[in-house]
Parts: structure tokens; sequence; C-alpha cells
């Protein structure tokens, strides 16, 4: 009779703390986003951080709106950073025009240094 007793009140304790109710969602999860308005603009010329060597952190490629990551500001192409004007990208590899040059950047600069030591 005692385990009986013991059991009830344990259901009863259970049942009062499971009656809280969690808070519902502020939005939908899985809903697409169609609010861009927050998102930051790439467009233009943007500085890189200061003092820092031009990197290439990511690159997406896509007909006519490619995008690169170079030290962590977005551009397209024909938008420039720090005066590095890009005009080709590529899977693993974006093209930048400084000045009077043209400078090839790798996404995986330390694989193509091992190529060429080898």
């Amino acid at each position: 009779m005692s385990k009986a007793i013991v059991l009830a009140v344990i259901l009863a304790l259970l049942h009062l703390y499971s009656t809280g109710e969690a808070e519902p969602l502020q939005r939908d999860p899985f809903k697409v986003p169609t609010d861009f308005s927050a998102a930051p603009a790439t467009a233009g010329t943007v500085a890189l951080a200061a003092g820092g060597e031009p990197e290439i952190l990511g690159i997406l490629v896509a007909d006519g709106e490619s995008l690169v990551n170079l030290n962590g500001t977005i551009i397209g192409l024909g938008e420039a950073a720090d005066g590095y004007l890009l005009v080709e990208v590529g899977e693993e590899h974006a093209v930048f025009q400084h000045e009077d040059e043209f400078i090839t950047l790798s996404l995986y600069p330390d694989e193509d240094d091992e190529a060429n030591d080898q």
C-alpha cells in the first residue's frame, strides 16, 4: 500500500511540473525568408580589414552572380574591396585586378604551395 501512495505522489508532482506551457515559436523555422532588407549591402567599393592581406575565405559560383568572400567581405563580379576589383570567379580561385596587374587568389593557397614544393 505504501508503494501505491509513493507512486501517486510522484505522479502528482510530475503532473504539476509538466503543466507549464512552452513558449510558442515567433516564426516558422521552415519558411523561406522573403524580407532581405536587413541584409548588408555589398554593392560598390568596400574596404578590407586594416592591414589585411587579401585572402579568399569562400566562393559561390553562379552564372553571372558569383560571389567571393574576400577577408570577410562579400563581393560580386565587378565590385571591389580595398582596391581589388573582382574580374573572374572559378570553383577554387578568383582573379582580381589591383592597380595595373591581375592577381589570381586560390581558395586553398596552402595546397597550392605544397604542390609547388614537390
